[in-house]
C-alpha cells in the first residue's frame, strides 16, 4: 500500500512538473517577434476584409473564408544565437497550448502545423518551417476559423 501511495506521488510531481515546462507556442512566437532584424508582415483583419471585395477570378480560392488575419515571421536576417535559441525551443515541441498536425523531420529541415481549436473548429495555426543548413527560420500564424473536415 505504501509503495502504490508512493508511486502514485511520484507519477503526481512528474505530471506537474512536465505541465510546468511545457512552453506556449503564442509566447514563443512573441518573444521572436522581438528579435532585432527580423521580417515581419502582418495582415489583418480590415486587409483581409478589403480582399473579399474584389473577390476570386481562380474558382480554388475561397477569399469568403473566415481568415481573420495572417502575420508571416521570417528570422533569417537576426543573429545565430537568437535562432538558435528559437529553433532549440521550437524542437523541443511539448506546446501546451497548441496540438500538433503534421510534422515532417529531413536531415535538419524541419516543418510543422500546429493548431488551437474550439471544438472541430481551429481557431488558429501556426506554421514552422526550420531549415538549419540554410539557415532560415520562418513561422506563419494564420487567425480564424477553420473547419477540420478530417475530423
Amino acid at each position: 500500500m505504501q509503495r502504490t501511495i508512493i508511486t502514485l506521488l511520484a507519477i503526481l510531481f512528474l505530471a506537474i512538473t512536465g505541465a510546468a515546462n511545457a512552453q506556449s507556442l503564442d509566447k514563443v512566437f512573441e518573444s521572436a517577434k522581438k528579435l532585432p532584424n527580423h521580417e515581419i508582415i502582418n495582415l489583418n483583419a480590415s486587409i483581409m476584409g478589403m480582399a473579399n471585395l474584389f473577390g476570386s477570378a481562380n474558382d480554388q480560392i475561397d477569399v469568403n473564408s473566415d481568415v481573420k488575419s495572417i502575420c508571416v515571421l521570417n528570422l533569417d536576417e537576426c543573429s545565430e544565437s537568437d535562432r538558435s535559441k528559437i529553433v532549440a525551443t521550437l524542437k523541443k515541441g511539448g506546446f501546451k497550448d497548441y496540438e500538433l498536425m503534421t510534422d515532417r523531420t529531413q536531415s535538419k529541415e524541419l516543418n510543422q502545423i500546429w493548431t488551437k481549436r474550439k471544438g472541430n473548429i481551429i481557431t488558429t495555426m501556426i506554421i514552422i518551417n526550420i531549415d538549419e543548413d540554410e539557415g532560415e527560420v520562418g513561422m506563419v500564424r494564420l487567425e480564424g476559423k477553420f473547419e477540420d473536415k478530417k475530423k
